[in-house]
C-alpha cells in the first residue's frame, strides 16, 4: 500500500568528452525506463534556446536513478527526466519538495499513471507537498480519503508545456492553458489568471 519515491539526478559527465550529445543511466533501469530518456531529452529540446541547444548537443550527460540494487521500470518517470534535463542544461533549481508522475509522449502529452494512491503516499512521508500529475487522474484522485489529500498541492496536467510553465516560468496558467489543482483537499482551477473555487472539500 506504499509507494516508493524514485530520486532523478543528471549531471554533465566531463570524463566522457567523445560521448557528445549522449545521455548516460545508471541505477538498474530496464528497457522501458531507457525509451523515457530517449522521450525525455526529444521533449526537453523543445523549451531551450539556441545556446542551450548547443550546450545539450555538445555536452556528455549522465543521469541517475538511485536504489541501483532495485529493477526499475515503466514510462511514469518521463515527466520527471524530462524536468530533471532541463534543470542541467538550463541551470535552474527544481524544488526539493516539489514531485511528479506522468508518462510522456513523443509530442509532450502527459499520460495516466497506476498506482496513484500509493504514490502519494510515499510523497507524503518524505514532506513533498506539491505533486504534478496527470489529468487522466483527476477522477481517481477525486475520490482519494480527504486524510490523504490534506497538507498536498496537486497539479493535473495534459501537456509538458504546462508542467515547464508551473517549474521554469513560475506561472500557473496564461490564454492556453487550463490548470486544474486539489490544494489540501480544495478542489480549484485556474484559467486566464483568474481561479475558480468549484468545491470545498473532495472526499471525507
Amino acid at each position: 500500500m506504499i509507494g516508493h519515491v524514485l530520486t532523478v539526478e543528471s549531471c554533465f559527465d566531463l570524463s566522457e568528452t567523445e560521448k557528445k550529445g549522449s545521455i548516460q543511466a545508471s541505477g538498474n533501469i530496464k528497457l522501458v525506463l531507457q525509451e523515457s530518456l530517449k522521450l525525455a531529452k526529444i521533449n526537453a529540446f523543445k523549451f531551450l534556446n539556441e545556446e542551450q541547444k548547443q550546450k545539450l548537443q555538445n555536452s556528455a550527460i549522465h543521469m541517475h536513478f538511485t536504489e541501483g540494487a532495485t529493477p526499475k521500470d515503466g514510462p511514469s518517470a518521463g515527466t520527471a527526466i524530462t524536468t530533471a534535463l532541463l534543470s542541467l542544461v538550463m541551470n535552474v533549481v527544481v524544488p526539493s519538495n516539489l514531485g511528479m508522475t506522468g508518462e510522456i509522449s513523443l509530442n509532450g502529452q502527459v499520460c495516466k499513471i497506476g498506482g496513484l494512491q500509493q504514490k502519494l503516499i510515499a510523497a507524503k512521508t518524505l514532506d513533498i507537498v506539491d505533486i504534478i500529475l496527470p489529468y487522466a487522474n483527476l477522477g481517481e484522485a477525486l475520490n482519494l480519503p480527504q486524510q490523504l489529500i490534506k497538507g498536498l498541492n496537486l497539479y493535473f496536467v495534459t501537456d509538458y508545456r504546462q508542467i515547464y510553465e508551473l517549474i521554469f516560468e513560475q506561472q500557473i496558467a496564461n490564454n492556453n492553458y487550463t490548470i486544474n489543482k486539489i490544494k489540501n483537499g480544495v478542489y480549484e482551477t485556474d484559467q486566464n489568471g483568474t481561479k475558480e473555487q468549484i468545491q470545498s472539500t473532495i472526499n471525507y
